[in-house]
């Protein structure tokens, strides 16, 4: 009964350590090591391409209920809506090209990535595709402060203390709700 007992743990250690090469191997075949580990902004695409037609419509109709409500508390006129809206769009027009391209580029990046190039060739490729996307994120985020400005000159003085307020009141909730975050456990101390 024991030999058998016995016979059997070696054959699963015996198994587990003949896996676990095999999916080491499967790993590096062809790259002397993994990829590197993608920040946010080369990751996948975002998650809203993954949603069901139930979930888009719900967050439609969220966005909308936010959007009133700002709208409300500033007591924007029709007016204002409509210059609001206009500069909206302009605003975007601009920027679209600018976030296909940015986007054109990090699919160019994650291509690279996972070839078989070498890292030194990888890294050559993917330094000027990095730089651009830098570049192509300072100009967009100068449209975004032009139309903040528009945004905000068609505003009265009473509605800009109302939107400096309402800002606030945003920052210290985003305060408030990282002081409540807790980092994922790869982020703790070892020595706690």
């Amino acid at each position: 009964m024991k030999k058998t007992t016995l016979c059997q743990i070696a054959l699963a250690i015996a198994l587990v350590g003949t896996f676990a090469g095999i999916s080491e191997a499967a790993q590096c075949q062809g790259n002397p090591r993994p990829n590197p580990p993608m920040n946010d902004r080369m990751g996948p695409p975002p998650m809203r391409a993954n949603l069901t037609p139930e979930q888009k419509a719900k967050m439609k109709k969220e966005h909308a209920k936010q959007k009133a409500k700002f709208d409300s508390r500033l007591n924007l006129t029709a007016e204002q809506k409509a210059k609001i809206e206009q500069n909206r769009i302009e605003s975007q027009k601009k920027i679209k090209p600018l976030i296909d391209q940015m986007k054109a580029k990090r699919e160019a990046i994650h291509k690279i990535q996972e070839s078989n190039m070498s890292l030194a060739e990888k890294d050559k490729k993917i330094a000027p595709l990095k730089e651009d996307i830098k570049n192509l994120r300072k100009e967009a985020h100068q449209y975004r402060e032009e139309n903040r400005k528009a945004f905000e000159s068609v505003l009265t003085d009473k509605q800009k203390k109302e939107l400096a307020k309402m800002k606030k009141e945003h920052e210290n909730k985003m305060q408030k709700n990282m002081k409540n975050h807790k980092p994922p456990m790869s982020h703790t101390p070892y020595d706690k």
